[in-house]
């Protein structure tokens, strides 16, 4: 039986079990109001859990792959000629066999999948949020961290979420109260941006951002309480923390704010071009069709980013965070 079959009648089965529990529950809540606000909020609670333990897992296999690339690259820094093609062209297979639109940052997968989403007939949101998203999201995002690759774990974080909740959504039971799935994913994305930058005020503006065309007052407080319950359950298993930490400022005066408005400017720019330069990559890429070109494009970037590494050092590895980590702490900065 192929995967794909495998998968289905795995979730039938916990599609099955979950019906009965949940009908066990709703049988044995008396009063008619409490029914109906539990039965309501439930499946955002229950979805905010899962995605913070998923996000806290995340965060610590990325640590656990940093700690492993710079031990092998603490052996000898030319390993990275090798350890970089193989974690980047593993990655890039996962992806491409498994689930091709696991590829990128998740987030403009989110977005889309919202956009398309639909209560009544044909839904195509799945094809950008499932149980396939979040194992090969991780699998590859991990891969290549461990690879050396500049990955960051923020915006698969938000696909992640939005896929927990479309699957939490897809396990209701036909005798479960109405509940909106495009509602879910957005309080999915804004779960999800609680989770990994530890804002549940962030998550919140997220959603109020994203449901003011929608008609909400049925669902605010189970959305809104959802995505503090996301943030407060990462907060309770990682402490409080901020994502760059707590840097020491010294007060400033007016002179100084020149300065920030021409490192503003400067960041600015060299942000776009950078994105516009992805933009150009990833289009250059998407035009070879055939695997044997991509995997040789893959190839021919990662060896690029290991005479890279070889040439300026380490700071050209990873995310980038521990680097901008040192500039804010070091105490000779």
């Amino acid at each position: 039986m192929p995967w794909s079959e495998r998968s289905d009648v795995w979730f039938e089965r916990l599609r099955a079990f979950t019906a009965t529990w949940l009908e066990k529950l709703r049988d044995s809540i008396k009063s008619s109001r409490a029914r109906e606000l539990l039965l309501l909020s439930l499946p955002y609670q229950i979805a905010a859990v899962i995605t913070a333990f998923l996000a806290v897992g995340f965060a610590k296999l990325f640590a656990l792959a940093e700690l492993a690339n710079d031990w092998l690259l603490s052996l000898h820094p030319s390993v990275i000629l090798i350890s970089a093609p193989a974690a980047f062209l593993l990655s890039w297979w996962t992806v491409r066999r498994f689930a091709p639109m696991a590829g990128g940052s998740g987030i403009p997968h989110l977005m889309a999948a919202i956009e398309v989403s639909s209560d009544a007939g044909s839904d195509r949101s799945w094809r950008f949020l499932n149980v396939r998203i979040i194992l090969v999201k991780i699998l590859s995002s991990v891969t290549m961290v461990l690879g050396g690759g500049a990955v960051g774990r923020e915006g698969p974080t938000l696909q992640i979420a939005g896929s927990v909740y479309r699957t939490v959504h897809r396990l209701l039971p036909p005798f479960w109260p109405k509940v909106s799935r495009k509602i879910m994913m957005i309080t999915g994305g804004a779960a999800g941006l609680s989770a990994a930058f530890n804002t549940p005020l962030g998550g919140i503006v997220f959603a109020v951002e994203e449901l003011t065309r929608t008609h909400i007052a049925q669902f605010r407080t189970a959305v809104l309480s959802a995505v503090i319950l996301s943030g407060m359950t990462a907060q309770w298993l990682l402490g409080p923390y901020l994502f760059l930490g707590y840097p020491k400022l010294e007060p400033v005066g007016f002179s100084f704010m020149y300065k920030v408005l021409i490192i503003g400017i400067c960041a600015g720019a060299a942000g776009a071009l950078f994105n516009k330069a992805l933009l150009i990559m990833d289009r250059l890429r998407t035009k070879a069709r055939s695997s044997l070109v991509q995997g040789f494009f893959v190839l021919l970037c990662s060896l690029a980013f290991a005479c890279t590494f070889l040439w300026l050092g380490e700071r050209t590895l990873g995310s980038g965070k521990l680097v901008l980590e040192h500039y804010l702490f070091d105490p000779g900065m």
